[in-house]
């Protein structure tokens, strides 16, 4: 809440008057007979101003962090939209430990207890979590703490600026080794469904939320590519496809479900340790730098925000989509020559699909292209 203060004024009379109101036309008003007198009731307003001590509107309510939380999803998430599935799970989480509290009851202490509950799983919470997950949250709790003070929620608020995240570990080199075989290794254990889940990350590097909201409007097959209207920096973007990807994404989109379970029992059975879904993204990217494709385009390709863009742009300007979807096409020739399970792995789907959409299975995948772009 703003406030307006007028300053000093002399009156007819020759006593002197202050005057202070806020934005809302709530006004105060005080005279004093010097002038002396006027100026030093003039700075200890002022003093009272700054630490927010003037008129109940203007002073923090104590408002449950429950509620608050309420209005942050109707008027920040829902408006926003963006991430609003992974910020409403972080707000469970808070709610949790920070439920049972006010928001001016909110200080470093009480955070940096959460902080210890989350990542030994004690207390309120049955497991424990990685320092990327806690942070995630810690995100949320600092976001919900801004929107507090710009509604003047917040009694201190200095409180989100000294929020400090958790230092990550989140550096992964998995991806399935074609030394290891473990690639047809784990589509021999696979499903029907999973199969074409997982094949469809590891052809076109596509998240796992991407592939879950895909729908039929969004593929062009003419132009060999996926529109995506969000990704996760929150711009729009587009997934080309290769030979394979297009095979697998004909006839009904059953994507719509969550096959984590479903892939960690088959690495268990393939004995394929340590292996997530998000590793097949970093298959696609590590399938494609051992064929020599450069690690901009890779990035590209992952749609990654890279540092220096206006460099890479000007480089890799003269990279059109059919250029991208030449270099998706060498990963197709790659994975088939390593797998000696083309026939198998396909076969289920191009029996059913229309002649005109199968893959050609007669193309000499030993004679794949070297070139680097």
């Amino acid at each position: 809440m703003s406030i307006k203060l007028s300053g000093i004024a002399q009156l007819e009379d020759g006593r002197w008057r202050l005057d202070l109101r806020d934005e809302a036309g709530k006004r105060k008003r005080k005279i004093c007979d010097t002038k002396a007198e006027a100026a030093e009731l003039l700075c200890k307003w002022k003093t009272e101003i700054k630490e927010r001590k003037y008129f109940d509107i203007d002073k923090p309510k104590h408002i449950p962090f429950k509620e608050f939380a309420s209005e942050y999803i109707r008027l920040y998430i829902q408006v926003k939209k963006h991430k609003s599935k992974m910020s409403v799970n972080c707000i469970n989480n808070l709610l949790k430990f920070f439920g049972g509290y006010t928001l001016d009851q909110i200080n470093l202490h009480l955070i940096e207890e959460y902080k210890a509950q989350r990542l030994s799983g004690k207390t309120l919470f049955k497991k424990k979590v990685g320092q990327a997950t806690l942070n995630r949250d810690l995100a949320t709790l600092k976001s919900m703490l801004n929107r507090a003070n710009e509604w003047d929620c917040l009694k201190n608020p200095e409180l989100p600026r000294r929020i400090k995240k958790t230092k990550e570990n989140n550096e992964r080199d998995r991806y399935l080794d074609p030394e290891l075989s473990e690639y047809p290794r784990l589509m021999d254990v696979c499903d029907h469904r999973l199969k074409r889940f997982l094949l469809v990350s590891l052809f076109t590097g596509m998240r796992f939320g991407e592939i879950q909201k895909l729908t039929r409007d969004k593929i062009v097959f003419e132009k060999s590519r996926i529109r995506l209207e969000e990704q996760k920096s929150g711009h729009k973007g587009y997934v080309y496809l290769n030979d394979t990807a297009k095979v697998l994404l004909q006839g009904e989109l059953d994507f719509n479900y969550n096959p984590r379970k479903a892939l960690k029992n088959a690495c268990k059975h393939a004995s394929i340790p340590h292996f997530t879904f998000h590793d097949l993204r970093r298959t696609f990217a590590t399938y494609l730098f051992q064929l020599g494709v450069d690690y901009n385009i890779i990035s590209l390709l992952l749609r990654h925000e890279i540092q220096g863009g206006s460099i890479v742009t000007r480089r890799y300007a003269h990279l059109k989509p059919e250029h991208l979807i030449t270099i998706t096409q060498k990963l197709d020739d790659y994975i088939g020559i390593h797998s000696g399970h083309r026939s198998k792995i396909f076969g289920h789907f191009l029996d059913t699909l229309p002649s005109g959409h199968k893959l050609q299975e007669n193309r000499n995948y030993a004679t794949h292209s070297t070139k680097t772009y």
